[in-house]
């Protein structure tokens, strides 16, 4: 039975959002999201592969809410 994830890929990348917007995106490194959010460097690596995917899905998941505000406010 796999092990339950003690964070969703989801509240990963608001962790490594939060680094970029609060330090720049040099500041986005396994390492240091690891200590932000509490899971190992090798989990981070095994969820997201590379540094490129991991900044790309960030910025996706940034540009994603920031439409969804942009709709309400629009409606």
């Amino acid at each position: 039975m796999p092990r339950q994830k003690t964070q969703s890929d989801e509240q990963v990348l608001e962790a490594a959002h939060r680094l970029i917007h609060r330090h720049g995106p040099e500041a986005l490194t396994f390492e240091r999201l690891s200590k932000t959010c509490g899971l190992s460097g090798s989990t981070l690596v095994q969820r997201f592969k590379n540094k490129a995917t991991l900044r790309q899905r960030t910025l996706l998941q940034a540009w994603d809410r920031l439409d969804e505000k942009t709709t309400r406010l629009a409606d």
